[in-house]
């Protein structure tokens, strides 16, 4: 099978190339990343650079190569960065996405394409897959937009929406977990909302969803989530136990104050994974072995080549 991957230094794209590797696929795999620098090659697959997802570039690879499947997992995810932005967010989130749809019509190939909770108001999650979105920020505006295009001119496309991803070991990316364990580490305070909820993904969960949507190929939105339903502050409550951290340097603040003057939040979020489940057994970690997991693994301090962050 051949692949097209844009989005070739996510924290996502290394958990699942990490997973490849280890499944020992023989899939043909093409990176496509939007600017220069290292990495030149994740796990051993070499990355291929198009300034800026350049739209007529981008359709001359696809049309040129012909994949089996497109995997679109670039995005802007900076939620206030979007607010402030927007036809950046626009161009990246969407216009890109409107790029690949093209391609696949005319190929005939499959698209997967990764979403977020956030196309959800936060009112009353965590949510299925049938439920009316309705999102309360321009990014999730933006990831809506591109799920309706998706559906009305992709050819044939699997739509995965996921929700908070943490445990990345990829020294170029960063998390919600890293982040607050290296402000930790320096002896710092963090502050971390009280009172905005959802049920947090472990990027290895996240690469297992991947590589199944892979290769079923299964039209439609699949929700994809953590076991537990917990409050960032739970999550990181949780991550500072295990990690031996004192749990008095977390500092709970309504979400209100938190984010005062910048782009809202969906309070009650999350994703029901029913369907995942069906479809691909999904069975994610507990969040405690999870956490173990990952901080095991950031202990040991294990390379991973790579460099920037999509």
């Amino acid at each position: 099978m051949r692949i097209l991957i844009v989005g070739a230094r996510s924290k996502t794209v290394e958990a699942l190339l990490r997973l490849l590797r280890r499944e020992q696929c023989s899939w043909e795999i093409v990176l496509i990343s939007h600017r220069d620098g290292e990495p030149m090659d994740v796990h051993g697959y070499p990355v291929y650079v198009l300034p800026g997802y350049a739209r007529q570039p981008l359709k001359n690879v696809c049309l040129g190569w012909e994949p089996d499947v497109i995997l679109n997992a670039a995005a802007l995810t900076d939620v206030d960065l979007c607010e402030q932005n927007r036809y950046l967010a626009w161009q990246v989130n969407v216009g890109l996405v409107e790029t690949l749809v093209a391609a696949c019509r005319v190929l005939g190939t499959h698209l997967v394409h990764l979403s977020s909770d956030y196309v959800f108001d936060g009112d009353s999650g965590p949510y299925p897959e049938q439920a009316r979105p309705r999102p309360i920020n321009y990014y999730g505006k933006t990831k809506l937009a591109a799920e309706n295009l998706c559906q009305a001119a992709a050819a044939s496309v699997t739509i995965l929406r996921v929700t908070q991803i943490y445990g990345t070991p990829a020294p170029w990316a960063t998390d919600i977990l890293k982040w607050a364990l290296d402000k930790a580490r320096r002896g710092e305070m963090v502050q971390v909302a009280k009172d905005l909820f959802t049920n947090p993904v472990f990027v290895d969960d996240l690469a297992w969803a991947l590589l199944s949507a892979l290769r079923r190929r299964d039209e439609g939105i699949v929700h994809i989530g953590g076991v537990e339903w917990v409050s960032r502050h739970e999550f990181l409550s949780q991550a500072f136990r295990i990690a031996g951290f004192p749990e008095e340097r977390l500092i709970p603040l309504p979400a209100e104050e938190l984010y005062r003057g910048r782009a809202l939040r969906p309070r009650r979020a999350g994703l029901v994974i029913t369907r995942a489940k069906e479809l691909w057994t999904f069975s994610p970690h507990s969040l405690e072995e999870a956490l173990l997991l990952a901080l095991c693994r950031n202990h040991r301090g294990g390379k991973v080549s790579g460099e920037t962050i999509e």
